[in-house]
Parts: structure tokens; sequence; C-alpha cells
């Protein structure tokens, strides 16, 4: 049987170990004034796709900032809120289950993409080809905040994998316990939130790495690549500490500094060096790249290529549906009270988030996918939602 998420979900929440949202270090979308959409990750990689067509209204400023090099003043400023921490979060399957993934701000992108401009060479970059450039700084913007966020999944994924191998809960522990009193400031940041300097450096070092590379012409890497170095030292603490661990080595034992305080829930980590003998425990469990959501006011329509949306639904309207189609019923005294779990005959294992008059369309993206549904709008077509 393949590895899914909504096996595992089943699985951490029969263990009790899937916490609700609100006990997350992230925030999530707030649905009264943001809408989601996915993200078409082989359409944001086309260089000669359809999406070049949209229009990011930022023509004129990349005008005004191609080669102006760092901001000053109170653009300098702006530009220090345009950061992981306040663009892009990721929503960790241990607390979000089935509606686990990367979200990312729209709005921060146009912004991010033109202060990137800031450090393109003017010789090098020719003016009449504004629009394409635009849509590549976009890109390259989108990939500096993925790449970041992914790498928290990468380290969930080993919290994961750890606790199927003894048994011991890790990822909790460790947000508990390490992450964050960081954040509340009671342990050092540079300790505490190591996390978030990995992230950071990761980001930086992936954009060599194709499909990245391969997205963005010479110009817009190389200053992309410089627009992180200027910022990352202004980053909130923890998250600065990037600059330490940019070379090949330091990350390295950054990175086993890391997995031995996931391990230990402490931040006195005693055997770091026994994690150069287990390389891939920070390979991502699952694909990610399918699970990115960009992040709009409501009513505004995103400018990234996106799969198309659906009508929303409840959940009590889903388990009667899910009742009635599959013969789904709960399993009594199973999962927590912010989730439902459901079995079937024949059917994968659901675990449903209960009391939502609209489920997120993450949520029902993945209850999709488990009952092999191409998307969300087929599958309530088909339910009759």
């Amino acid at each position: 049987m393949p590895m899914t998420v909504d096996g595992l979900v089943d699985h951490l929440a029969q263990a009790k170990m899937l916490r609700g949202p609100g006990q997350s270090p992230w925030p999530s979308a707030d649905p009264q004034k943001q809408d989601l959409y996915r993200i078409d990750w082989q359409r944001l990689l086309d260089r000669d796709g359809e999406w070049d067509q949209n229009d990011w209204s930022l023509t004129e400023l990349i005008r005004e900032r191609i080669g102006a090099g760092p901001p000053k003043g109170p653009s300098r400023v702006e530009a220090r809120k345009r950061r992981p921490d306040i663009c892009a979060w990721y929503q960790p399957i241990h607390f979000y289950g089935i509606g686990w993934g990367i979200f990312i701000l729209e709005d921060c992108l146009r912004e991010i993409a033109a202060d990137i401009a800031r450090w393109l060479s003017t010789s090098s970059v020719s003016i009449s080809s504004l629009r394409t450039l635009q849509t590549e700084l976009v890109r390259a913007a989108f990939f500096t905040l993925y790449l970041h966020e992914a790498f928290h999944h990468r380290i969930e994924s080993f919290a994961i994998r750890a606790w199927i191998v003894d048994g011991v809960p890790r990822y909790q522990p460790y947000y508990t316990q390490v992450y964050r009193p960081a954040r509340a400031g009671s342990i050092s940041a540079s300790i505490g939130l190591l996390e978030e300097a990995l992230a950071n450096a990761y980001s930086y070092s992936r954009l060599s790495d194709d499909p990245y590379r391969a997205a963005v012409q010479r110009q817009v890497f190389d200053a992309t690549r410089d627009y992180l170095q200027w910022r990352f030292p202004l980053d909130p603490p923890g998250y600065r500490d990037a600059t330490r661990y940019r070379t090949k080595e330091a990350f390295e034992g950054g990175l086993h500094k890391l997995e031995e305080q996931v391990a230990t829930a402490t931040i006195g980590a005693t055997q770091v060096n026994r994690w150069r003998f287990a390389p891939n425990m920070t390979e991502s469990m699952f694909d990610i790249r399918s699970e990115i959501w960009t992040v709009v006011r409501t009513g505004q329509l995103p400018k990234l290529p996106t799969f198309p949306l659906y009508r929303p639904t409840s959940t009590q309207r889903l388990l009667k549906a899910l009742r009635t189609e599959y013969g789904y019923d709960r399993v009594k005294g199973a999962g927590k009270g912010s989730h439902i779990r459901l079995k079937a005959v024949g059917c994968p294992p659901l675990t449903v988030p209960a009391g939502k008059k609209d489920l997120s369309p993450v949520v029902l993206r993945s209850i999709a996918r488990a009952l092999e549904f191409d998307d969300i709008g087929t599958m309530l077509e088909y339910l009759g939602c």
C-alpha cells in the first residue's frame, strides 16, 4: 500500500498525536478575509506559459528600481517586513492533518519581486522586455518563500520517521520545549530557532539547483541571491543566523544539531554526530509541490497559475454524502474534538475537521485525492455536494 498523507493522519489520530490548528506555532489563512488557490506547479515553472500574460502592474516599479541597490530610509523598513515569517507559512501535518501544506501571500510576491530588481544590473537587462522580466522576478520571489517553507516539511518528516522507529513522539515535544519558548524569548533564538536559520540558508542554496535555477535567467538568479544576502542580517533573531550556514559544511553541521534538538526536545544537544550516519532522515516524505497555496484577499483573483475553484461545502454535508456514496461511518471514540475519523469497507480511512461550515480547499483536495478523484470539483459533483 502506498504511503499517503491520509494514512499518516489516521495513524497520528489513533496515536492521539493529532493536534488542532490552534496549537500550531504558525498562523493559518483567515476565511473571512482571504481566499486560497492551489498552485499549478508545472505552469509556474513554464517560462513560456500563459501566466506570463497576467499583469502584476510591476513594469513601472521595476523600471524605477533596476540597479538602485539596497533600499534606504522608509523603503528599507518596509522591505524588511517582506520575509518568510510574515509572507508565508507551513501548516504541519501534526497540527492541521489533511489541511497541511505551504501557504504564500500573493501580495508579498509583487513587492519582493520589485525588491530583487534593485540588484539587477542596468547594463544586462533589456528595458523592452520588462513584461517578461516581471514574471521571472515574481517566480524568483516565490522560490525564496517556497524553499524556506519546504524545509519545515523536511524537519517534520524527520520527526515522523524518528517516531515511527521507536514510538516516541518528537514533533510536539520539540515545538513545546524548544521552538515555541525561543519565539517567546524564553531561550536564545540563535539556539531555539535554529530551524528558521537553516530554512533561510536552505532557500539560498537550493536556488542554485534545478528546477529553480532553470526557471529564471542568470541576471535574475544573481540578483535574487544578492537580495537574500542583504535581507538575512536584517531578519528577526534566529532567522538572521542564516549567514552562518551558507557553506555546505556549516549547513550540515547545523542540520545535525537541529536533528538532535528535535530528537531530544532539548537545546543541550550532546550526540550531534550520530546523525551523520542517517543522511536521508530529512528527505521530504510527501510531494509538497502539490500542496502549495497562494493566499489572496477575498474576492481577488490570483495572478499566479492555479487550479480552478469549487463550490463551498460543510462538514455535515460532506459526511452525509460520504455515508451515502461510500458507506463511511464515524469511528466511535476516535480522534480529538476538532477532527472526525471515518472508516468504510474497501475505502481508505479519512479524517475530517469537525463542525466546519465551509471546508477549506486544502482539506477537500486531500479527500479528493484519497478517493482517487482528479480534482475537488469532480469529487463534489459526484457526491452531490
